[in-house]
């Protein structure tokens, strides 16, 4: 028995031999490689549903990011493929979202701050209605 517990030679040699590849550029300007892209953007997702909690739960801006945050975290922690994430969230590379992860953080403080959830309400702004006719809309 070979000491590889069973597995065979020839599995082992063509493993060995399999190119390893490591992404070197995002091939965008200023946006340097994340080599953890993926687990610094689980932690910002998980960051970014904290911070929703300080908004009111009816306000329609946390209703979305929430909405957006939880399907790419499920992605995040479902797949560990990071070009098969890309893939699947559909919104650039890893190292794109971690920037917006990162500029959804600072909009969530302004957001917080300004109380804008109250503002809205007092702006009372038109429901819209999807899936009608233009005449059913008069």
């Amino acid at each position: 028995m070979s000491c590889w517990g069973g597995t065979s030679r020839r599995l082992v040699l063509a493993l060995a031999r399999r190119p390893v590849v490591t992404k070197t550029s995002t091939g965008i300007v200023g946006l340097p490689v994340d080599p953890h892209a993926r687990t610094n953007l689980i932690a910002l997702s998980e960051k970014i549903l904290v911070e929703l909690k300080g908004i009111p739960e009816d306000a329609f801006y946390r209703q979305s990011v929430e909405s957006i945050v939880n399907y790419r975290l499920k992605t995040l922690q479902s797949i560990e493929d990071e070009e098969a994430i890309e893939e699947e969230i559909g919104m650039g590379q890893l190292e794109e979202l971690i920037e917006q992860a990162e500029d959804e953080l600072s909009c969530i403080a302004d957001y917080k701050e300004a109380k804008m959830w109250e503002v809205m309400k007092e702006l009372n702004p038109p429901e819209f209605k999807t899936g009608g006719t233009d005449d059913e809309a008069k």
